[in-house]
């Protein structure tokens, strides 16, 4: 099964170690393309440790965050390890 499949299927339950783990080995290769997912509101557990900032770094988001300013999330997430990170410098 694609890994984004497989993604998108478990998001719609209580699986946060093996999507991170899915998530993790696909940005490694550099084509995350359901990394949208992560951010629905309904996973906040997903983004909230070190695991997620790591993947963000793959994926470059964390670099454009830096310019751009934090992702929406932080607002209602700042707790979240990589709104933390972010906040830091």
């Amino acid at each position: 099964m694609p890994a984004f499949l497989a993604f998108m299927l478990l998001v719609q339950g209580d699986a946060d170690d093996t999507l991170l783990s899915i998530a993790e080995q696909e940005s490694r290769k550099g084509r995350f393309v359901t990394a949208v997912v992560m951010y629905d509101p309904r996973h906040r557990s997903v983004r909230s440790g070190p695991r997620f900032t790591e993947i963000t770094k793959e994926l470059g988001l964390y670099e454009y965050w830096i310019d751009a300013g934090p992702p929406d999330f932080c607002a209602e997430e700042p707790d979240a390890h990589v709104c933390q990170a972010l906040a830091a410098g």
